[in-house]
Protein backbone atom coordinates (compact mmCIF):
# COMPACT_ATOMS: atom_id res chain seq x y z
CA UNK A 1 0.00 0.00 0.00
CA UNK A 2 1.19 3.31 -0.63
CA UNK A 3 -1.45 5.33 0.43
CA UNK A 4 -4.26 4.97 2.52
CA UNK A 5 -5.57 4.58 6.36
CA UNK A 6 -5.73 1.15 8.50
CA UNK A 7 -7.45 1.86 11.51
CA UNK A 8 -7.33 -0.64 14.61
CA UNK A 9 -8.80 -0.56 17.94
CA UNK A 10 -7.11 -1.83 20.78
CA UNK A 11 -7.83 -1.67 24.45
CA UNK A 12 -4.98 -0.33 26.81
CA UNK A 13 -4.31 -2.28 29.78
CA UNK A 14 -2.01 -1.41 33.08
CA UNK A 15 1.24 -1.57 31.32
CA UNK A 16 0.04 1.51 29.37
CA UNK A 17 1.65 -0.89 25.77
CA UNK A 18 -0.29 -0.16 22.51
CA UNK A 19 0.85 -3.09 20.58
CA UNK A 20 0.30 -3.08 16.94
CA UNK A 21 1.29 -5.71 14.71
CA UNK A 22 3.92 -6.44 17.59
CA UNK A 23 5.52 -2.77 17.91
CA UNK A 24 5.08 -1.86 21.22
CA UNK A 25 4.08 1.96 21.66
CA UNK A 26 3.71 3.47 25.71
CA UNK A 27 0.93 5.75 26.02
CA UNK A 28 0.06 7.79 28.52
CA UNK A 29 -1.55 6.61 31.88
CA UNK A 30 -4.51 8.56 31.53
CA UNK A 31 -5.41 5.76 28.94
CA UNK A 32 -5.16 2.83 30.98
CA UNK A 33 -8.09 0.78 30.54
CA UNK A 34 -9.73 2.64 27.75
CA UNK A 35 -10.39 1.63 23.89
CA UNK A 36 -8.18 3.45 21.77
CA UNK A 37 -8.35 4.11 17.63
CA UNK A 38 -4.89 3.18 16.15
CA UNK A 39 -4.80 4.93 12.70
CA UNK A 40 -1.79 4.47 10.80
CA UNK A 41 -1.58 6.96 7.82
CA UNK A 42 0.43 5.64 5.72
CA UNK A 43 1.58 8.09 3.18
CA UNK A 44 3.30 10.20 5.99
CA UNK A 45 4.24 7.36 8.13
CA UNK A 46 1.99 8.32 11.00
CA UNK A 47 0.59 6.31 14.24
CA UNK A 48 -2.53 8.74 15.33
CA UNK A 49 -3.74 7.17 18.34
CA UNK A 50 -7.27 8.45 19.55
CA UNK A 51 -9.84 8.44 22.19
CA UNK A 52 -12.98 9.50 22.07
CA UNK A 53 -12.37 11.49 18.59
CA UNK A 54 -9.41 13.48 20.68
CA UNK A 55 -6.08 12.68 19.48
CA UNK A 56 -4.11 11.75 22.19
CA UNK A 57 -0.45 10.68 20.29
CA UNK A 58 1.33 10.95 17.20
CA UNK A 59 4.40 8.94 16.80
CA UNK A 60 6.37 7.93 13.53
CA UNK A 61 5.44 4.47 12.17
CA UNK A 62 7.23 3.42 9.05
CA UNK A 63 5.65 0.35 7.94
CA UNK A 64 7.92 -2.76 6.78
CA UNK A 65 8.75 -3.34 3.34
CA UNK A 66 7.19 -6.49 1.91
CA UNK A 67 9.19 -8.09 -0.95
Amino acid sequence: MEDGEVIIIRFIRSDRSLNIFGEIFLVKEELIYSYVEAIIVIASHKLIVKRDEIIEHIFEYLLPLIE
